[in-house]
């Protein structure tokens, strides 16, 4: 084995035909380099060191076997400490909820024993993560530019609002992301396998992105794809199982904290979820929003034909779009999908419109979703807290629900694949 290993690296280091891998790979590191530099010495102090100091001691405790994560007091440094308020972030202090395998993803960093060093490349990994997701979506909706014009769309997406602001939250929803885009492209390669494993790692924060994955995983039903619902289960089987070696008992310790301590919705009630953020505008026209989407969702399920991967799509971007209603964008983790919902949109005004209009689209997103919302958490001294503008998080979502409901007209026509192939 390690001779085919041996063999495998150097056909890679030597062989003609791995000269584009090569060529990648020397770019991919080079652009590493560039933002670990810039990470570590200009941008780290903009990141949420409490919470990323927060996720590296839980995941020390939970491989070392000396303690519950989901009890553990974790008090950060003064130096830490320090940072944070001189920097003015508002610090959050929730009890962990997550299944006790999320902390697999900071494992690797948790070894690091320099904290900036380690924090430095945690936003890099993120940040080249983001960079992937976008050229998975460009895949996925078969989205065709020249190489140079790919790269440099997937590189300016870095600043759109819903990366940077995860990011420097330090967060899973970069990774989530990923594993739910890689997992649905797998779907449409056939290979059911590695996507129920993918679906399987990224069930690990449901509640902020309930609605999408419910849809997904009802497609999966309703398509027959019984092997990806299969090792789907499998994979969150045997993910429970390992870690019972070093914690018995933390699936009942999660459950105690979801539901004796909860602070999200549905497991308080919304009004109750709104009083704690947005006491004054807690009215009845509001706390009806959970209502709506919920049967919004369901007259869409039922009233929407899913016979290609365009139409199942179209459902799950829906669900992505309506899901950070729930918590009317207090929390910045649900909003990463939206990502998703727009290079969905324009991979239909590319292939529909012309060049001048593709402009035209490309700037009022990149306006609303980058320009204007990095304006002001620059102009406010604010990265990771963006101040919340209900006026703006309502323009972004009108904006995807009407490019939604256009397209729609193009993805529903039984007949747009006749005629696109005709054409």
């Amino acid at each position: 084995m390690i001779e085919a290993i041996r063999n495998y690296f150097h056909a890679l280091l030597s062989d003609p035909k791995f000269l584009i891998i090569r060529k990648r790979l020397f770019y991919f590191a080079i652009l590493f380099i560039i933002l670990f530099i810039a990470n570590r010495f200009l941008f780290i102090h903009f990141a949420d060191r409490i919470m990323f100091n927060d996720s590296i001691e839980r995941t020390r405790i939970a491989f070392s076997g000396n303690g519950s994560v989901y009890t553990a007091d974790i008090e950060p440094s003064n130096e830490i400490m320090g940072e944070q308020i001189k920097h003015q972030k508002i610090l959050i202090d929730e009890a962990f909820q997550m299944p006790i395998y999320a902390l697999l993803f900071y494992l690797p960093f948790s070894l690091i024993k320099d904290f900036n060093v380690s924090l430095a490349l945690w936003i890099t990994g993120n940040q080249l993560l983001c960079f992937i997701v976008i050229g998975n979506l460009f895949r996925l909706m078969d989205i065709q530019l020249k190489k140079p014009y790919a790269d440099i769309i997937s590189l300016s997406a870095l600043m759109m609002y819903f990366f940077i602001i995860n990011i420097f939250h330090t967060n899973l929803a970069i990774i989530q992301i990923f594993l739910l885009t890689t997992a649905i492209q797998k779907i449409r390669e056939q290979n059911y396998i590695q996507s129920g494993i993918l679906f399987g790692l990224a069930a690990f924060n449901l509640l902020r992105i309930i609605i999408p994955f419910l849809i997904l995983f009802l497609n999966n039903f309703r398509k027959n794809r019984i092997t990806v619902i299969t090792w789907f289960i499998i994979t969150l089987i045997i993910l429970s199982l390992a870690f019972l070696i070093s914690d018995l008992h933390w699936l009942m310790d999660m459950i105690k904290n979801i539901f004796l301590d909860p602070s999200v919705y549905p497991l308080i009630s919304y009004r109750s979820y709104l009083n704690k953020i947005m006491p004054s505008q807690s009215t009845i026209l509001v706390e009806i929003i959970p209502i709506v989407v919920f049967f919004w969702i369901i007259i869409e399920w039922l009233r929407s034909p899913r016979e290609n991967q365009a139409q199942e799509l179209w459902l799950v971007s829906l669900g992505m779009t309506l899901n950070p209603l729930l918590n009317m964008w207090d929390s910045p983790y649900s909003t990463i999908a939206y990502i998703f919902v727009m290079i969905y949109c324009v991979s239909f005004w590319f292939e529909r419109t012309s060049r001048k209009f593709h402009m035209l689209v490309l700037v009022l997103l990149y306006g609303l979703f980058t320009i204007f919302p990095l304006y002001k958490m620059v102009s406010t001294n604010q990265i990771v807290n963006f101040p919340q503008d209900n006026l703006l998080n309502i323009l972004m979502t009108i904006l995807l629900l009407l490019n939604l409901y256009w397209v729609r007209l193009w993805v529903m026509n039984p007949y747009a694949t006749i005629n696109q192939s005709q054409n």
